[in-house]
């Protein structure tokens, strides 16, 4: 069965399309030269360097959220074991785990689309967080 291609009009085999759902049977409508082409020049271009500006961007105000976060939640939460309640001194290891889920859930609350790999990354960042 012949399909035609959306971005060069050609008509081409259903071999030619990559899968979008291979479990439901639905091909691309974009022909796999042009997604190469498009990708190479994707890669090379100046767009891939601006998606990866935007990136870096929304990992910056992610981790600035998280440290911000986790300085007003120890402001107001003195240790519960010794009840230390300078923020230059507290530390995470007290709480079990406590804030992290905390912290996951108001991430959650802001919608900052952040995956749980970066968060480990952010959890650790905020962890060597000294507050001057």
């Amino acid at each position: 069965m012949e399909k035609k291609c959306d971005h060069c009009k050609k008509y081409k085999g259903e071999e030619g399309f990559n899968w979008k759902f291979k479990s439901l049977g639905i091909r691309h409508k974009t022909c796999r030269e042009c997604m190469a082409e498009f990708n190479r020049n994707y890669f090379q271009g100046d767009a891939h360097d601006r998606h990866l500006a935007k990136v870096k961007e929304r990992k910056d105000a992610a981790r600035q959220v998280a440290r911000e976060f986790a300085y007003h939640y120890l402001l107001s939460h003195p240790c519960e074991e010794c009840g230390e309640s300078d923020v230059r001194v507290l530390e995470f290891h007290h709480t079990e785990g406590r804030i992290w889920r905390l912290l996951l859930w108001y991430l959650e609350v802001i919608r900052l689309n952040v995956s749980s790999p970066k968060l480990i990354n952010a959890q650790s960042y905020v962890l060597t967080v000294t507050v001057n």
